[in-house]
Formats: structure tokens, C-alpha cells, sequence
């Protein structure tokens, strides 16, 4: 409601010369949104992203090429992320519990 009030305050304001000003702004307020959500789906992958679809061994692989050293030297960094990802698992809902406790609720 707040972004379409914000159209039509702008539009008001804008230069009479065009036909349709507000069509100009909304169309500039949704470009950065739009880049951002084509562009998101040329990311690589992550070694979270692997971990939570049960897939170790290309997690480990792409934190290896990230951190460009041998399987030894990423193996506690490994153990690490695993640990946080089977901790994440356990969890039942989390955005309930950080509204909850946000609010002081508990």
C-alpha cells in the first residue's frame, strides 16, 4: 500500500509533459527487484546450500575450490559447517521463535 500511495504522490509531482508520469516512476522503482531476481538464478551453489540437500561430498568440493587448499586444512571448517547444518535441522520453526522472542513473548 505504502510503495502505490508513494506512486501516486510521485506522479503527482511529476513533470506534466508526459502522457503517463506514474508509469515512468513504478517502472523505475522495480528495476533494481528485477535484476535482482534474474541475477539470482546464475548463483553458484554454496557449501550450506549442499549440506541442506544432502549432497557432503559437493559441499566439500566447492569449499575446497573456494578456499583453495588441500582436503586436510578444510576439514575442521567442514565439521563445522555440517555441525551448524544438522544444529539448523533440528530446529522446528524458526522464524516463530525469533518473532516470539523478538516481540518478548517467551
Amino acid at each position: 500500500i505504502g510503495a502505490e500511495f508513494e506512486d501516486l504522490v510521485a506522479a503527482s509531482e511529476a513533470s506534466k509533459a508526459v502522457k503517463h508520469p506514474w508509469r515512468n516512476i513504478r517502472n523505475r522503482k522495480y528495476r533494481p527487484q528485477l535484476i535482482i531476481v534474474i541475477s539470482s538464478s546464475f548463483l553458484p551453489n554454496t557449501p550450506n546450500s549442499m549440506l541442506e540437500k544432502n549432497e557432503p561430498e559437493k559441499a566439500r568440493a566447492i569449499l575446497k575450490r573456494i578456499r583453495g587448499v588441500s582436503d586436510k586444512e578444510i576439514e575442521a571448517e567442514f565439521e563445522d559447517l555440517v555441525a551448524a547444518s544438522e544444529a539448523s535441522k533440528a530446529v522446528k520453526h524458526p522464524w516463530r521463535n525469533i518473532r516470539i522472542e523478538s516481540i518478548g513473548l517467551n
